[in-house]
């Protein structure tokens, strides 16, 4: 009868046992390697998931001057962020927020009111927003004749505005009528307010006040000083009898869902970008650079949407 060596079968149990938790701990590691490698595939993935950004334009004026602007912008931008830049012109701001949603555009820059309605709809974020030197303000202005002191003595008084969808020449004045005589829209336009007119420019606004058109009027903040400085007006020749807040800025969108380092890398080129014919020709304003704005900024105009009681979409297409 052969003998049995417990010895040699005790050994070989441990060197097993040891072996397979070997084995156990290698596929551990293994799969461990394998998650790593998968969630850093991810990441890349996630960060180069465009192979081209495209920008949207709104309808402007300026032909060959305004295209080339706007080239050596996409030019440089493309550049920063290593993927190439092209653009197209929308036919309107619903055109514009319509192909952010479809993914068919990723920036664009819009009225806040516009951009309101984007994040609404289609998810949008602001970057950055182009703001004058000094800001933007809604004055309301009467003649340097006139006895009107304050807004209260705007009653029965006849008022031209700009532009039913002008912020700075219409809703803005509006609201802080409505704020400072506690009423609504209907009883401010029907009952308080002799007339309201709509005269299609700021400068035009300002000049049939100073002319005795109406008896006030509402503009933009830096309107009277340029036609100050252009001899159209004199310089004594109107009284601010009220003035807004400074105004958030136009913001610079982008699609909500690009890659974050994507958005970090035109944000950081936008605001230090340094080419003041692009927002010149763009938006028409003079020594406007990019600074750095947050959605609660528009918050001011969301409030303004309430008092007026009408939605960001109807004070848009007013």
């Amino acid at each position: 009868m052969k003998k049995v060596n417990f010895y040699n079968i005790i050994l070989e149990g441990i060197i097993l046992k040891k072996l397979c938790s070997l084995l156990i701990i290698v596929l551990f590691l293994s799969a461990c390697g394998d998650d790593s490698n998968s969630n850093e595939t991810s990441t890349s993935e996630n960060q180069s998931d465009i192979d081209k950004l495209v920008m949207a334009y709104l309808p402007l004026e300026g032909g060959e001057g305004v295209q080339q602007t706007n080239a050596e912008f996409e030019d440089g931008l493309s550049e920063k962020i290593g993927v190439p830049v092209e653009s197209y012109q929308v036919s309107s701001y619903n055109a514009a927020i319509e192909a952010m949603g479809n993914e068919e555009a990723d920036m664009v820059i819009m009225p806040p009111f516009a951009y309101i309605l984007g994040v609404e709809r289609a998810g949008i974020e602001a970057l950055v927003g182009a703001k004058e030197q000094d800001g933007v303000q809604s004055n309301i202005i009467v003649s340097s004749e006139s006895e009107i002191e304050d807004i209260t003595q705007l009653e029965g008084k006849t008022f031209g505005f700009v532009d039913p969808s002008s912020s700075s020449g219409h809703l803005l004045p509006k609201t802080m009528m409505l704020d400072e005589m506690d009423m609504s829209v209907e009883e401010l336009e029907n009952d308080f307010l002799k007339e309201e007119q709509f005269v299609g420019s700021h400068e035009s606004a300002l000049i049939g006040a100073v002319n005795g058109q109406y008896d006030a009027t509402a503009i933009a903040s830096p309107i009277p000083e340029a036609l100050v400085d252009r001899g159209v007006i004199e310089e004594d020749s109107y009284r601010i009898i009220a003035e807004s807040d400074t105004t958030p800025p136009p913001p610079f969108s982008v699609r909500g869902g690009l890659p974050e380092e994507t958005k970090d890398q035109v944000k950081e080129y936008l605001l230090n970008f340094d080419e003041p014919n692009f927002l010149q020709n763009l938006l028409g304003m003079e020594g406007a650079e990019f600074v750095e704005v947050d959605d609660s900024d528009y918050d001011f105009y969301r409030t303004m949407s309430e008092s007026l009681n009408m939605s960001p979409e109807e004070l848009m297409n007013q």
